[in-house]
């Protein structure tokens, strides 16, 4: 069964490596590189989340944001 790969991952494996090029090529802030390396982890473990625990996850940002909207 092949199983494609969620938005989050794809997304957070892109923040890790923007964040490691910037360190390796250019004099970039240490808070700029530690605000995406820890978003680019963030994302990456909502990413591998097992389908259960991710679709939980999801709902509850979703009453989340319809508690604050009312």
């Amino acid at each position: 069964m092949k199983r494609k790969i969620r938005k989050e991952l794809s997304i957070g494996i892109l923040c890790i490596a923007i964040a490691l090029t910037l360190k390796q090529f250019t004099i970039t802030p240490e808070f700029i590189l530690g605000g995406l390396l820890g978003i680019g982890i963030c994302l990456e473990f909502i990413g591998i989340l097992q389908d259960k625990a991710y679709d939980s996850l999801k709902d509850w940002k979703k009453r989340l944001i319809n508690k604050f909207q009312k």
